[in-house]
């Protein structure tokens, strides 16, 4: 029998983590961290857990990238890139700010869009910077097909993001 109130405690905070890094903001990120530990007593009863903080990583990826893919769905784009603005930077001047909070949320937007299984190996990458070979004993995937999705989630992260780039190119230039 798993002593849930140990197993909340101790990893709570990396699922936090984790899941803020993905949304954005605390309230949200609070419902994703219960879905996420709802989840994880589900697979606990089909199965033992081996690894806890390598299952509730996953979960909470996978309940984030969810849950920032239904809010883009309810809002449409437009409205989903200004509530996940959230600024990626420490610049100080205010235009600098602008441009970093419009990319995390245009980020953030494109990374819902992605496929799955590419927006899995993005976020354990680069969110939670797991090297690929334990992304892909997470996923139950082979370090090889981990490395091709995050090169795929790539590249179509750059072309979802490239107008963003090009408007701001052209704002440097007039000024």
């Amino acid at each position: 029998m798993t002593d849930w109130d140990a197993v909340v405690s101790q990893h709570v905070e990396i699922v936090r983590c984790t899941v803020h890094r993905i949304v954005g903001n605390h309230a949200d990120a609070w419902d994703c961290i219960q879905e996420t530990f709802l989840e994880a007593v589900k697979v606990d009863r089909r199965e033992p857990v081996r690894n806890w903080p390598a299952l509730l990583r996953r979960l909470a990826t996978v309940r984030a990238l969810d849950f920032v893919r239904a809010r883009s769905r309810r809002r449409g784009q437009n409205g989903a890139e200004a509530e996940l603005a959230q600024t990626i930077g420490r610049e100080p001047s205010p235009s600098s700010n602008a441009e970093a909070s419009e990319l995390a949320g245009r980020l953030r937007t494109a990374v819902g869009q992605l496929p799955r299984r590419q927006a899995q190996v993005f976020c354990l990458t680069y969110f939670e910077q797991m090297p690929s070979t334990e992304v892909a004993e997470q996923l139950g995937i082979s370090p090889t097909a981990a490395r091709m999705l995050l090169s795929r989630a790539r590249q179509r992260l750059q072309r979802f993001l490239e107008p963003f780039y090009e408007a701001v190119s052209q704002e440097d230039e007039r000024t």
